[in-house]
């Protein structure tokens, strides 16, 4: 399995979370989502809707 961590600040994080996964989310301080990308995803592919939301880690 292949890992990818995105760290920043909102709201350009939940946007993004939005965005590749259109969810309606807003993600909270100190909060993460795990998104998971289509088996063999290739970044030039990367577009809305491309990614699940899996869950979004409070603690």
């Amino acid at each position: 399995m292949d890992t990818l961590l995105v760290f920043g600040h909102n709201p350009g994080l939940s946007e993004l979370t939005n965005y590749l996964c259109n969810s309606y989310i807003e993600l909270k301080t100190a909060h993460a989502a795990k998104i998971i990308l289509p088996e063999g995803f290739d970044f030039d592919t990367l577009s809305g809707g491309t990614a699940d939301l899996e869950t979004i880690i409070t603690e």
